[in-house]
C-alpha cells in the first residue's frame, strides 16, 4: 500500500509535513491491524506493508478497507491530489495459503500488481486477488 500522490504532497507542503503525514498514516495503519500475529511496517518511502497470517480473502479485504478509511479519516489536507482533497491510500491485497509454495518475493510482486490496478482505477481504493 502507499500514500496517493505523496511526492506531490511532499513537494507542496514540505518534508516536515511529509514526515508528519507518514507518522499519522503509520499510526492509522497500526490501529487497523490489531491481532498480535499481524505485522504492519513501513516498506520504504511512502509504502507500507501488512502481513496477516491465517487471514482469508474476506478478512484481508475487510482490513484493507478499514486501513483505507482510517487514513482517509485523518483528514490531512492534500489540495493537489486527484483522489480527494485530503491524503488517501491505495492498497494491493493478495491472499494465499502457506502451502502454495510461492516465494515472498512472488507474493510482493502480486501485491504490487494489485496496488498498480488500484491506482489505475482512481486511487483511494484497494484491489485484491486470491491465488492458490
Amino acid at each position: 500500500m502507499d500514500v496517493d500522490h505523496f511526492k506531490l504532497f511532499n513537494d507542496t507542503y514540505g518534508h516536515v509535513a511529509g514526515d508528519d503525514c507518514l507518522r499519522q498514516v503509520a499510526k492509522a495503519i497500526g490501529g487497523s491491524v490489531i491481532r498480535v500475529t499481524d505485522i504492519a511496517a513501513r516498506y520504504g518511502g511512502e509504502e507500507f506493508a501488512c502481513i496477516l497470517p491465517m487471514t482469508n480473502q474476506d478478512g484481508a479485504v475487510a482490513i484493507a478497507e478499514k486501513v483505507r478509511q482510517s487514513v482517509s479519516q485523518l483528514g490531512i489536507t492534500h489540495g493537489y491530489s486527484s483522489a480527494a482533497d485530503h491524503v488517501t491510500i491505495s492498497l494491493g491485497v493478495v491472499t494465499t495459503k502457506c502451502i502454495s509454495g510461492r516465494s515472498a518475493m512472488n507474493i510482493v510482486a502480486l501485491a504490487d500488481e494489485q496496488l498498480y490496478a488500484a491506482k489505475q482505477s482512481g486511487r483511494n481504493r484497494y484491489c485484491a486477488i486470491q491465488v492458490e
